[in-house]
């Protein structure tokens, strides 16, 4: 079903152009009279996103399961490894890794940061994926109420632009630079995360090392492999989106995505790091390996309001961000992963 993915199919630019146009000149408005079912549906997809967004456990494992329920959208399954990540980094905080290379002040600013991100993330697209469930399921269109969720009118026009097309890439690249776009004015601008975490960013990428690395893990054969790659100039917009575009390549590419498949079915995300390596990392105290604890065990919930609703959409120049990156093999990099955590680990220890 992911063989045809990375052909070289045509964005009909133009077509995009025009509608984007249409879109800037006149947003979609919430409509101001909705039907009966159209008002239960979206207190219903209120309920279940608000529900859902706990915790990252929670998140995490609902990107899975939309995605088994509809494979057609790629980025759910995107959106559950980066979430992954999202925990591991998480306990990362208050495992045996970088205990002592950060204040305990320190610790709750990162976990902070990494939890908003994560949550704001979903808030916006998890309403977007139900809508797109419940329009296969009535099989019409149910876009038209994307506004009473304030997404973002560039995703008005790729959900309906998907329908039209079915091009799961396009889609994939979209919800990338679209969700990346609402983080950037919602959380990366913030005076508290610019002065107690971006601008110790770089510091603190020094002394992770590679802890910086978002991972995909795979099976093959009996062993867990990883592809991945390590992350910098997180402050970037335009890096970020990148860097999403080349995880989508790696996770979907033939040779790692049903190993991807499989390592994700047999093993649960608890957001430590022991999920991918149990013979390097416990979840609990232990003399010979590296204490990577559960998220529960970590971290209470958090509880989040969301306050801005403004839309990131305000330029043509956008679109630009929606072209593919060249495609190359992804690079296994489970050996020179696991020596840098060794050395890591000891560095971390003294």
């Amino acid at each position: 079903m992911f063989h045809n993915l990375f052909t070289e199919e045509k964005v009909e630019m133009e077509h995009l152009h025009a509608t984007a146009n249409l879109l800037l000149e006149k947003p979609p408005s919430e409509l101001a009279i909705l039907s009966k079912n159209e008002t239960a549906l979206i207190r219903k997809i209120r309920l279940q996103t608000d529900a859902l967004n706990q915790n990252n456990l929670t998140r995490t494992n609902a990107y899975l399961h939309f995605f088994i329920r509809h494979p057609e959208i790629h980025w759910s399954l995107l959106a559950h490894i980066v979430s992954r990540n999202g925990g591991y980094h998480m306990t990362d905080l208050k495992g045996d890794l970088i205990k002592h290379l950060l204040s305990t002040k320190k610790k709750e600013a990162f976990f902070h940061f990494l939890e908003r991100a994560n949550a704001l993330i979903f808030y916006d697209a998890y309403p977007q994926l139900l809508l797109y469930e419940e329009t296969k399921r009535q099989q019409k269109s149910l876009f038209h109420l994307l506004p009473a969720f304030h997404a973002s009118s560039f995703m008005y026009m790729m959900w309906n632009e998907f329908l039209s097309t079915k091009n799961a890439s396009l889609l994939t690249t979209s919800l990338i630079v679209n969700e990346q776009h609402y983080i950037e004015q919602r959380l990366m601008h913030l005076p508290f995360v610019k002065k107690h975490v971006l601008n110790t960013w770089q510091f603190t990428l020094q002394e992770w090392g590679r802890m910086t690395y978002v991972l995909v893990p795979y099976q093959k054969e009996h062993h867990i492999r990883i592809v991945g790659q390590a992350i910098d100039s997180f402050s970037d917009l335009t890096k970020r989106i990148e860097y999403g575009k080349h995880l989508y390549h790696s996770l979907f590419h033939p040779s790692i995505l049903k190993g991807a498949c499989q390592f994700i079915a047999n093993y649960p995300h608890t957001a430590s790091r022991s999920d991918y390596s149990e013979q390097f990392f416990s979840p609990h105290p232990h003399s010979r390996k590296v204490q990577s604890p559960f998220l529960h065990h970590a971290w209470p919930d958090i509880r989040h309001s969301f306050y801005d609703l403004s839309d990131w959409f305000t330029s043509m120049d956008m679109l630009s961000l929606l072209k593919p990156s060249p495609s190359s093999e992804p690079i296994d990099i489970t050996d020179d992963y696991y020596k840098k955590m060794t050395a890591f680990s000891l560095l971390s220890h003294h």
